[in-house]
């Protein structure tokens, strides 16, 4: 039996969005229960690929996502659109990578027994999309003493 959820996700970028496809899977048991009207699978069996795009921004200490586009090429029906609209409000409203808590850990974390690090300031500047990566510009002020 398959759960539900995503398989095997790819992330790229393009321009000024981060993009990922993943694959979209029902259990067998929902798919059991989907039934074919006209030549269409209708119910809760829907398997599919999905396209995310979303431009990434920094807020309140961490690297969140607006703008959020959730495509399905080449499908369409009740249960998918309720699927996209369900994931682009939740990656909009719930996702965020908290780098300032991150930056804080890994660079306060005691090397040496002679000296302690303090982080006292810490800003993302800018986070670029380029072809094969998401570049995040950092401002930081580390006290060694």
């Amino acid at each position: 039996m398959r759960r539900t959820g995503a398989a095997s996700p790819f992330l790229k970028t393009r321009r000024s969005r981060a993009s990922a496809r993943a694959s979209i899977s029902r259990r067998a048991s929902a798919a059991a229960a989907a039934r074919n009207f006209f030549g269409r699978c209708v119910g809760l069996g829907d398997s599919f690929t999905l396209s995310i795009a979303a431009v990434p921004y920094y807020r309140n200490g961490a690297i969140a996502l607006r703008d959020v586009k959730v495509d399905s090429p080449g499908r369409d029906g009740l249960y998918i659109r309720r699927v996209r609209a369900a994931i682009a409000d939740s990656l909009t409203r719930q996702f965020a990578y908290n780098v300032s808590a991150d930056a804080k850990r890994i660079l306060e974390q005691k090397l040496d027994p002679l000296y302690n690090q303090e982080l006292r300031r810490f800003n993302v500047t800018g986070i670029r999309i380029a072809q094969d990566s998401i570049l995040v510009g950092l401002d930081f002020q580390l006290a060694v003493k």
